[in-house]
């Protein structure tokens, strides 16, 4: 899971609250939300922050090996059953081939 708390560390570090931030990078608030959440967040805005802080990648972001959440899990399976629904449709009928 791709985690912030390095950016908002780095943040307190500096003495800049998120508000300025988005001032500095050019950013918005629901970006900022988005960050703050650990959500996705496009690599352009990722450069935005970088730009604004003087920093590099690796002092605002970091990748944490955990085991997927209940939901994560769930979505996959979603998405591996619509999979396989639409690989048996399109099955030919005659000689039971793809």
């Amino acid at each position: 899971m791709i985690s912030y708390d390095k950016l908002f560390a780095l943040l307190g570090y500096k003495k800049i609250n998120r508000t300025e931030l988005g001032k500095l990078a050019g950013i918005s608030t629901a970006t900022l939300s988005k960050l703050n959440k650990n959500e996705i967040v496009t690599t352009d805005t990722l450069n935005k922050v970088c730009k604004a802080l003087n920093c590099k990648i690796e002092d605002i972001i970091e990748y944490n090996e955990e085991k997927e959440s209940e939901e994560d899990e769930w979505n996959a399976k979603a998405i591996n059953d619509r999979y396989y629904k639409y690989d048996a449709f399109r099955k030919c009928k005659i000689c039971s081939r793809y």
